[in-house]
């Protein structure tokens, strides 16, 4: 079996989600292009990047990749044996809802419906959204039911340089690569929020009464460089595309 380390397997990640900056990566059922992935297609699209082959990764659905992992169990379970969730672990939302496939039902393991990427306690979960429409990142704090997240796997194609007794400490980068967590990667991309699902707008000046704008998608993914008290309100430095100016950070989830 063919495995890589977590850093070639987080640079990767890194990349797709500097991508979402730049593109709409659309949510297409059986994707694991630029041009559209679902959930299990992202994290093979990872694996295949970094040398892996897809004969080897392409496994029927998330179910069958869930069940495939070296280790898997709870946010809670996975910090008491290793220490910490590894930045590139999986995440998965299981469910005993008898929705899994057929050949698994009565194995009592339950209904992996959606899969993800662990980027790490600041940056969250990675993956393709069906009710989003696109890969984004999302919420995750280390704990089940955040974000839907209630189970960690660790995949058989990475190695996480992980032993039972793992110690915690520094930063979910540093402890799965051994390095500083160089910049430019993901640490400060945050996610645009709307209790409504519409677009926000993002200005050229910190001000509600500046005109000119342009507009981004709720649920895409921006680049922060900071914040701004004006206006009397707590503005998002931050870049979308080619486009940089000020988003109101009760608009911003993470950066």
């Amino acid at each position: 079996m063919s495995q890589v380390s977590v850093k070639d397997y987080l640079a990767q990640a890194a990349a797709l989600a500097r991508t979402t900056l730049e593109r709409t990566i659309p949510y297409v059922l059986g994707g694991m292009t630029l041009s559209g992935m679902d959930c299990q297609g992202l994290c093979e699209y990872l694996l295949v990047r970094c040398g892996i082959p897809r004969r080897e990764c392409n496994l029927a659905g998330s179910n069958a990749h869930y069940r495939a992992c070296l280790w898997t169990g709870t946010p809670e379970e996975c910090r008491q044996r290793y220490g910490r969730i590894p930045a590139g672990a999986w995440l998965f939302i299981v469910k005993n809802d008898g929705k899994e496939p057929a050949k698994y039902q009565g194995d009592g393991i339950g209904n992996a419906s959606h899969m993800g990427v662990y980027l790490g306690a600041k940056e969250g979960a990675l993956h393709a959204s069906s009710s989003r429409g696109s890969v984004t990142i999302g919420s995750f704090n280390g704990t089940s039911g955040s974000g839907g997240w209630n189970r960690v796997g660790l995949c058989q194609w990475v190695d996480y340089g992980v032993t039972a007794d793992s110690q915690s400490g520094g930063t979910d980068w540093e402890q799965s690569t051994g390095e500083e967590q160089p910049e430019g990667t993901f640490s400060d991309l945050a996610q645009v929020s709307t209790p409504d699902g519409n677009p926000v707008k993002l200005r050229a000046l910190p001000s509600r009464k500046c005109s000119l704008y342009w507009k981004v998608p709720n649920g895409a993914s921006v680049q922060v460089e900071g914040l701004v008290d004006a206006d009397g309100t707590t503005w998002a430095k931050a870049r979308y595309g080619s486009q940089k100016g000020y988003i109101m950070s009760a608009f911003i989830i993470g950066g």
